[in-house]
């Protein structure tokens, strides 16, 4: 499970933690299904909160970042390893941190 800390200079909101284990618990085999959270400061700059989700991936990402902002996405991708007849297929979580310039 996703455990945030209460003693942070920051606070989050808890559609934080929903969006990522949301996130997590996704089918990776549904193309459909949800494959990004991203996060990102209320307006008093204290409050993290999840700003948007869906299932375009980079492109719709890409969409949504703000130039002046702080913002944090969790995607999910899938690994892939053939060998021989043999494919595996492992979904992960990985991260970015955007700092507008």
């Amino acid at each position: 499970s996703f455990h945030i800390s209460q003693n942070m200079a920051v606070n989050v909101d808890g559609s934080c933690g929903g969006g990522i284990s949301d996130l997590k618990s996704s089918n990776p085999q549904d193309p459909s299904s949800l494959n990004y959270v991203l996060l990102g400061f209320q307006e008093d700059n204290k409050t993290l909160e999840c700003i948007a989700s869906g299932n375009g991936g980079v492109t719709e990402v890409a969409d949504k970042v703000v130039d002046n902002a702080v913002q944090f996405c969790f995607f999910r991708v899938v690994g892939v390893d053939e060998r021989g007849t043999v494919t595996s297929r492992r979904p992960k979580l990985c991260s970015f941190t955007w700092i507008g310039p």
